[in-house]
C-alpha cells in the first residue's frame, strides 16, 4: 500500500501562522521533505517549521536551483519526484513543504505531475496556506482590494517592461521578488507619481524583517531580499 503525499503551505514566515491542519498532519507524517536553492544550502520553510513543531523527522532536502532555465530544473524535479516515490511506495506517507501557498509560485505543483507519472495511483493531499500580500496586508491592517477592483500579481524578476505594465495599468499590484530590482521599480513608481501610494516587506514574519511605507529610506542598501514583496495601491494607503 502507498503512503500518502501532502503538500503543505507553512506561511510567509511567522511560525503561528502555519494552519492548524497543517501542523496536524506535520504531526503525524515521518518524513519532511523541502525544497534547497543549493545543494548545500537550508531552507527557510523547514525553518519555519522548526520553530513551529518540536519534532525529529526524516529529511529529504531536494536541490532546486533557483533559476526559470526549465531544461536544467526538469532533471531535478524528475529526481525529486524519484526520491520521494521511493518512500510512498514502503508505505509512509510524506510531506513537501512550502513558503506561502502550495497553489501559489510553488514547486509542489511541478512535483505532483512528475510523481502522478510514477505512481498514478498515489493519493495526494494539498494544504493551503497564508500568502505573503495576505501577511503583509493584515501587518499594514490594509485592503488588498475594494468593491470592484482589481489585483494583478507579478513575480517581478521576469520583465520590467512586465512591472511597468502592471503598475500603470491596474488599481492594485503585488511584486513578488523584488530584491535585486528594487531601484528600478522605484523608479516606475516616480515616473507615475506613486512613490508613496506602496508599501514594502521584506522577511516578514522572521526576527530581521520589516515592513515600511518610506520607499525612500531603502534606496541606499545595494539590494533587498530575495523574500521581498511589494504591494502599490493606485487609490491610496489609507
Amino acid at each position: 500500500m502507498l503512503g500518502k503525499l501532502y503538500g503543505l503551505g507553512v506561511g510567509p514566515g511567522d511560525p503561528e501562522l502555519i494552519t492548524v491542519k497543517a501542523i496536524r498532519i506535520l504531526e503525524k507524517t515521518e518524513y519532511l521533505c523541502y525544497p534547497v536553492a543549493k545543494e548545500d544550502g537550508q531552507s527557510v520553510a523547514h525553518e519555519i517549521v522548526s520553530k513551529a513543531i518540536d519534532k525529529e523527522f526524516r529529511l529529504l532536502k531536494l536541490h532546486m536551483p533557483m533559476t526559470l532555465d526549465y531544461e536544467l530544473l526538469e532533471p531535478k524535479w524528475q529526481k525529486a519526484a524519484e526520491e520521494i516515490a521511493e518512500i510512498l511506495k514502503e508505505g509512509k506517507d510524506a510531506a513537501f513543504i512550502t513558503l506561502g501557498d502550495t497553489a501559489f509560485f510553488s514547486t509542489f505543483i511541478y512535483l505532483v505531475r512528475k510523481i502522478r507519472n510514477i505512481l498514478p495511483e498515489l493519493e495526494i493531499e494539498m494544504v493551503p496556506g497564508i500568502t505573503a500580500p495576505s501577511a503583509i496586508a493584515a501587518e499594514a491592517v490594509l485592503p488588498l482590494v475594494l468593491r470592484d477592483e482589481k489585483l494583478l500579481i507579478v513575480p517581478a524578476i521576469r520583465d520590467m517592461a512586465d512591472v511597468r505594465h502592471a503598475i500603470e495599468e491596474s488599481e492594485n499590484v503585488v511584486l513578488f521578488k523584488i530584491g535585486s530590482i528594487f531601484k528600478e521599480i522605484y523608479q516606475v513608481l516616480k515616473d507615475n507619481g506613486l512613490e508613496n501610494n506602496a508599501i514594502v516587506a521584506s522577511r516578514l514574519g522572521f526576527d530581521d524583517g520589516f515592513i515600511t511605507k518610506d520607499l525612500e529610506s531603502l534606496l541606499d542598501r545595494d539590494r533587498l531580499d530575495y523574500l521581498s514583496t511589494m504591494i502599490i495601491k493606485k487609490n491610496g494607503l489609507e
